[in-house]
């Protein structure tokens, strides 16, 4: 069954062809804390970005074929399993966005008006891999295929490992942090498999 990965699609199903809706949150109402983190004096990542009332960054999608590994969700145990094995990139997606500046959940209505029904892998492999989505400062014709340049990185989140062949609704991203000042976590995810 072919599986293609999509952001905000409305999910199908067929026996050719199904889709798989990816959400920049736990669901479709809430933006991750991986978009909200404060740097180490309580400034929001994000407004390094702001020109007047509008953030403006690029956010970028990744997609890792994890191979046969078979791992949990936890953050620490994916990022060292890409330090152990390859993590290969198998798709990317960049578009320069604009949000506005007012909060959470106008920064994800926003989101979703202007990324629309995007393809980010059109034939997703038997093996888990993992999304990643993001916000970042380099422009996207700079970025091209190179690694992130993870101190540019302005949020960050990833979706745990899994089989798209086994997933039924919708794929959620997210960062594993305890609080707000979570920089060196958003660092540490856009510069997972540097590959």
């Amino acid at each position: 069954m072919k599986r293609t990965l999509l952001w905000l699609a409305a999910l199908a199903a067929c026996d050719e062809h199904r889709s798989v809706t990816v959400l920049l949150g736990p669901d479709d109402h809430t933006l991750t804390a991986g978009f909200t983190c404060k740097d180490e004096r309580g400034d929001l990542l994000l407004d390094r970005t702001r020109t007047g009332d509008e953030l403006t960054f690029q956010l970028v999608f990744d997609t890792f074929d994890l191979g046969p590994t078979q791992l949990g969700c936890r953050g620490e145990e994916l990022f060292q399993t890409c330090v152990d094995h390859t993590c290969t990139r198998i798709s990317r997606f960049c578009m320069q966005v604009h949000v506005p500046t007012t909060g959470p959940a106008a920064v994800l209505a926003a989101l979703h008006a202007q990324l629309g029904d995007h393809e980010l892998l059109a034939d997703a492999p038997g093996d888990p891999i993992v999304v990643r989505a993001v916000a970042t400062q380099e422009p996207c014709d700079a970025i091209g295929d190179a690694p992130l340049d993870a101190s540019q990185a302005v949020g960050c989140a990833y979706s745990c490992p899994v089989i798209l062949d086994d997933l039924h609704g919708s794929l959620g991203l997210a960062l594993d942090t305890l609080d707000d000042q979570c920089s060196a976590e958003v660092h540490a995810c856009a510069a997972l498999a540097r590959n």
